[in-house]
């Protein structure tokens, strides 16, 4: 994980999450009111590799409880083409209409779900994902 606090220490992607097609997409779905929280970071998420894997959660299940109410987005831009067999995103549509599941996470297999299936440098946001 690297803490995007030091994007600012990185030009390139201090420009990149600044890129105006972010954040138009934010704005559409935010309002014009945009904050960052600080709690962003890059994860590596490699091919068969299990430490690179997340179980089914909540994005809110890691920003806990204080945060259900909030209207939190988040954004996946692989960086590399990305399909089923190498890590592609996974989404359950609708479920951003649920609560907060406490302590839920991994039990979620019985749904199917919607597989996001990126190209390079494109992005996707959960709440783009689960309208």
């Amino acid at each position: 994980m690297w803490d995007l606090a030091r994007a600012f220490d990185c030009p390139e992607l201090f420009h990149l999450i600044r890129h105006p097609a972010i954040l138009d997409s934010l704005e559409s779905l935010l309002g014009p009111e945009i904050a960052w929280t600080g709690s962003y970071v890059i994860r590596l998420k490699l091919p068969r590799n299990e430490g690179t894997v997340f179980p089914w959660h909540q994005d809110s299940q890691y920003y806990g409880q204080a945060t259900q109410h909030l209207h939190v987005v988040s954004l996946w831009m692989p960086l590399v083409k990305v399909n089923e067999g190498n890590g592609c995103l996974y989404v359950i549509p609708g479920s951003h209409n649920w609560s907060l599941l406490k302590g839920q996470r991994g039990w979620i297999i019985k749904f199917t779900p919607w597989r996001r299936w990126n190209t390079k440098g494109e992005a996707s946001s959960s709440a783009d994902e689960t309208r």
